[in-house]
């Protein structure tokens, strides 16, 4: 009988050992699964972090060289990714992935840049003649390249001849541009003795243009975002808030270049002078990719250079861009300027030659021979550049790119955070 107990207890005990022991293999067996898992989830997370920092490596390579880089990118080589890629669509994506762990995110720099020699939301009109030496090629198409020498809002006007010289020549629009043995089409070569009456397709009227916009990618509300990014050296005018002037500005440009300035913005009326236009054409001219200039809610006038005086070409991008601004009809804004004589002469006159609708609204003069090696752009909406005797104008995207590259700056898109 006392062995028969003992049995019991011994059969018992084992049970229990045994019901401990596999309970303790299931605990171990749960615990290395939460081990596993937290490891998993680390590495996950050491991979979403790595795919983060390749997204922000590529976007910061975007920012410092303001163009968009191939890939492999080397600096970004040491967050050892599975893949790192930027693509285009409706936007630039950068897509980055490691162990899995794929990171999206979308960026936009600048603007489309639009084409045209001349891209204007002011109205315009030419009088006597100009040439547009090398328009934008823009593409090429069955019959030619569709090229565009003047892109605008609403309303043009010439008086004289107007002449598209095409892009089958020496003069380049681009250094690498290849005509590939054409011209710009028929249907996109203007040559007409009897000003805007014959305009062709390479006078586009585009309702929807705004050249702010379509150059730096921002509203032209936002304006001092790229006013204030540092690059530019601004010079304010004195006087009122609609009559601000900056005195002697084509000396000062000219002094700004000369000492090394490539982007200058003003704020108010600015006028080159006879006098200063040899001295500030020679300058941008000296300069690499000449000079970016921005001439803001102010007038503009440009007043050739003297009778025997050498006028260089001038290389680079002028931007005349008024959001605050408003022209009074009686043409005071040209007040003190050499402008005023020529638009409103013989005792303040408006000048018979130039029609009632451009004159009583216009923002920009050009007087005397003016010739431009890079792009110009208006920005004044519901106003006029007049433009008088001969303008010579080479377009050239090496220089309005380059200048605008330094420029622009690439911005997240919102709502594009992707990251699975």
């Amino acid at each position: 009988m006392k062995n028969q107990k003992g049995a019991i207890t011994l059969l018992v005990s084992s049970f229990i050992l045994m019901a401990s022991l596999i309970f303790s293999l299931g605990s171990y067996k749960h615990i290395f699964y939460q081990v596993k898992r937290a490891q998993n989830e680390v590495e996950a997370r050491k991979g979403y972090w790595a795919a983060e920092g390749g997204v922000e490596c590529a976007f910061t390579k975007v920012s410092t060289t303001g163009s968009v880089p191939s890939t492999p990118i080397p600096e970004c080589a040491s967050l050892k990714l599975t893949d790192l890629q930027i693509t285009q669509e409706m936007n630039y994506q950068i897509k980055a992935d490691k162990l899995s762990q794929v990171v999206k995110k979308d960026f936009t720099i600048g603007g489309s840049g639009g084409d045209g020699a001349i891209q204007s939301a002011s109205n315009l009109y030419f009088y006597s003649s100009i040439t547009f030496t090398s328009p934008d090629p823009v593409k090429l198409g069955a019959d030619g390249w569709e090229c565009v020498a003047v892109r605008y809002k609403d309303k043009i006007g010439a008086f004289g001849s107007v002449s598209n010289a095409g892009v089958n020549h020496s003069i380049k629009p681009s250094s690498d541009f290849d005509n590939q043995g054409k011209d710009c089409s028929l249907e996109h070569k203007t040559n007409s003795a009897a000003g805007s009456s014959n305009f062709k397709s390479d006078f586009l009227r585009d309702d929807k243009i705004s050249p702010f916009k379509d150059l730096f990618g921002i509203e032209p509300s936002d304006h001092n975002t790229i006013r204030d990014n540092g690059k530019f050296d601004i010079l304010y005018g004195s006087g009122s808030e609609n009559d601000k002037r900056l005195s002697e500005c084509g000396t000062k440009l000219k002094n700004r270049i000369n000492a090394g300035e490539v982007y200058i913005w003003v704020e108010g009326s600015c006028e080159i002078t006879s006098a200063q236009y040899e001295g500030f054409s020679e300058a941008m001219n000296n300069s690499l990719n000449g000079a970016f200039i921005v001439i803001h809610d102010g007038s503009l006038s440009i007043m050739g250079a003297p009778s025997g005086a050498i006028a260089k070409d001038m290389k680079g991008v002028i931007f005349h861009f008024n959001h605050d601004y408003s022209v009074p009809t009686d043409g005071s804004n040209w007040d003190g300027s050499d402008a005023y004589s020529k638009l409103y002469p013989h005792g303040g006159k408006p000048n018979s030659l130039y029609p009632s609708e451009f004159l009583s609204t216009a923002s920009f003069y050009q007087h005397g021979a003016f010739t431009l090696l890079g792009g110009q752009f208006f920005d004044t909406k519901d106003q006029s550049a007049i433009f008088y005797t001969s303008s010579n104008f080479k377009y050239n995207s090496d220089i309005v790119n380059e200048l605008v590259s330094g420029l622009v700056q690439p911005r997240w898109v919102k709502g594009s955070w992707h990251d699975f």
